[in-house]
């Protein structure tokens, strides 16, 4: 394939585009009188799409992570103009997770949610408004998790809800019948999906899944995913005893034909909201962090997304609160999935006023590096609060409440 030009964004003022050569982004370069407005954005194209490279590269547009929308395409220009508003300093939820279940086919010992209510569930209406009320907040990526999201009946009905000129939808699950449902997914719109495949040993995995048969069910998902057309990828929990044995589930994930590869650093919440023993430590997040950096600098195989370099290290630090809201199952606002914190019920709160009393809080109003969830001085301040054996999640008032 020759080299070519795909313009990524333009408006009066300025315009963004990338040379391309064969499966790799070979240039990048903002023109203009406001490309200096787009030096941030910029300096993520650099990084994340020269440096390393895309998930996807098609004859006239570039995915370059599952989580982002196409690029060109509406909900991306939709996500340009965001990007431009937080360099007013206003924050905006970009990222919408949803966990629109918290019924699941799988038993996971590692499980980030924990014991959870799981009724009474947030109807399709209620569901339709959130999602109504994202989009007016400026939110571009849905992220439907669970529990297992393909449980819900309606989730078609959901995920084609989502008009695709302002948004995506993406997925994750354990995928233990996700393969009876990629057809009808696809047509609804799906964007693309994360299935759970923790390692490249079927023994391995099914473990982690607390679940026999784990493994055979979720490559069959991932095969059929890819099948129709799905822009799939895997999530690995990264555990400290599996570092040495991460270039088998790459190589493993590589010949499955998946377009990303999400290393997931092992958090202590959930059901192991006490185990801090199982965080890697700093050496070892960046043992990550430079494995992704070299993967991906080669340009062959898959993908790879490590959270240990997204949230530390060399990444954009961590976006709770500051570019990602996530919402229960019941209607609990967190502000992500694994911080079990609630700031308020959407039932009861407009998630607009949900959106500023956590983007006000004076632990998410700050910038960090770190994940909050591996900050020791955040987890004593909340997480040693969190009253065991409880529903999650949290009031986060009952602590602030205690000076």
């Amino acid at each position: 394939m020759e080299r070519r030009e795909i313009e990524l964004f333009s408006m009066k003022g300025l315009r963004i585009s990338v040379d391309v050569d064969g499966n790799r982004v070979v240039g990048a370069r903002a023109e203009g009188p406001l490309s200096k407005v787009a030096s941030p954005v910029m300096r993520l194209i650099d990084e994340f799409m020269v440096k390393e490279r895309p998930a996807y590269i098609g004859e006239d547009f570039v995915v370059p992570s599952l989580f982002f929308p196409p690029i060109p395409s509406k909900a991306f220009r939709r996500a340009m103009k965001t990007q431009l508003v937080t360099r007013l300093k206003k924050k905006v939820p970009e990222i919408l997770s949803v966990s629109i279940t918290d019924y699941c086919t799988a038993n996971c010992p590692m499980c980030g949610h924990g014991e959870r209510a799981k009724e009474p569930m947030l109807t399709t209406e209620e569901m339709k408004k959130l999602i109504d009320d994202a989009l007016a907040l400026g939110t571009y990526t849905f992220l439907f998790t669970g529990g297992d999201p393909v449980l819900r009946s309606d989730l078609p009905e959901l995920i084609e809800y989502v008009p695709n000129e302002k948004a995506v939808v993406i997925m994750f699950t354990p995928a233990q019948t996700l393969y009876k449902r990629a057809k009808e997914l696809k047509e609804a719109g799906l964007h693309s999906v994360f299935v759970v495949l923790h390692d490249a040993d079927p023994d391995v995995h099914n473990a982690m899944m607390g679940t026999e048969g784990a493994f055979e069910k979720a490559v069959r998902s991932v095969k059929a995913c890819l099948d129709e057309g799905i822009l799939t990828g895997i999530v690995a929990i990264l555990t400290k005893e599996r570092l040495s044995h991460i270039h088998e589930l790459i190589d493993f994930a590589s010949e499955l034909g998946v377009y990303e590869l999400l290393l997931s650093d092992p958090l202590p919440t959930g059901r192991v909201l006490r185990r801090e023993d199982i965080m890697l430590t700093p050496e070892e997040r960046e043992f990550v962090a430079k494995l992704q950096e070299e993967h991906n600098s080669k340009g062959e195989g898959v993908k790879i997304f490590a959270n240990a370099r997204v949230k530390g290290c060399s990444g954009v630090g961590c976006v709770a609160g500051s570019r990602w809201l996530h919402i229960t199952s019941t209607g609990e606002s967190q502000a992500c999935d694994y911080i079990p914190l609630s700031f308020g019920n959407i039932r009861t709160n407009k998630l607009s006023d949900i959106w500023k009393k956590i983007t006000t809080h004076p632990w998410f109003a700050k910038h960090t590096d770190l994940c909050r969830i591996q900050d020791m001085e955040f987890r004593k301040r909340y997480f040693h609060n969190i009253p065991p054996n409880t529903l999650l999640p949290y009031p986060i008032e009952k602590i602030d409440s205690k000076k």
